[in-house]
């Protein structure tokens, strides 16, 4: 009976510390990765310029503007939409280090670091035109606009298409602003955003709400081609 018991002891040893040589496998030494591309949280980061974004987070929300007059009413909204994004966000920056950025959806701001980090209405705005280029109908309007998708929009990918997410804020009411920030940040978490059916649950979330309306949300594919031929001169 005694050497029963020290057989299944062994068993027992030997399968859990299979378990551990297997779980500690396929991910870098410290790091847990994020492999069901979901978000846990979201940072935000400037954009200083096309193709600048880091890769490797979990999702990409482009807060985005039509406008390049800071004095228009869709200005005005984008700038509290920044503001509300920002003042509860933490920065990549600060955390870069010390945190898996796969594990978070970052919303990507244009602005330029030599303006002290004001937004980048000229950035924004080629951005969106850039966007429209793809889906003209779904750009249409002032904005602003929260672009989501799983990959930031650089044009050196082996794949040329990917599905995203627009939530159209043009007839958002400003005062509802910092509730929308709260929700799309609390609707994210857990979401995995590849793919149109992912996608589809994200919408339906942010639909939940009760702040953005079905005709505020849609989905598009971004062509990375398009992007280059409207940036670049290749």
């Amino acid at each position: 009976m005694k050497m029963k018991s020290s057989f299944y002891n062994l068993i027992c040893f030997i399968s859990i510390t299979a378990v551990l040589i297997v779980s500690g496998c396929g991910a870098p030494h410290g790091d847990k990765v994020n492999e069901s591309n979901s978000p846990k949280g979201s940072l935000f980061d400037y954009l200083d310029a096309y193709g600048d974004e880091e890769e490797g987070y979990a999702a990409y929300s482009y807060v985005l503007v039509r406008s390049n007059n800071p004095e228009d009413e869709a200005s005005q909204k984008y700038f509290e939409l920044v503001n509300a994004i920002t003042s509860t966000t933490v920065a990549a920056d600060s955390v870069r280090e010390i945190i898996n950025i796969a594990n978070y959806n970052l919303f990507l701001i244009p602005a330029k670091e030599n303006s002290g980090y004001e937004p980048d209405l000229a950035l924004s705005q080629s951005l969106l035109l850039a966007f429209a280029e793809i889906s003209p109908d779904q750009f249409s309007k002032p904005g602003p606009y929260i672009i989501t998708i799983d990959k930031p929009i650089r044009f050196d990918y082996e794949f040329d298409e990917v599905d995203m997410l627009v939530a159209d804020l043009t007839n958002l009411h400003p005062e509802a602003i910092p509730e929308l920030v709260r929700e799309y940040k609390s609707q994210v978490i857990n979401n995995d955003i590849q793919g149109i059916e992912k996608l589809s649950s994200f919408k339906i979330s942010l639909l939940n709400g009760a702040l953005l309306l079905e005709e505020n949300l849609a989905f598009a594919k971004v062509a990375y081609s398009s992007f280059k031929s409207f940036f670049t001169s290749e």
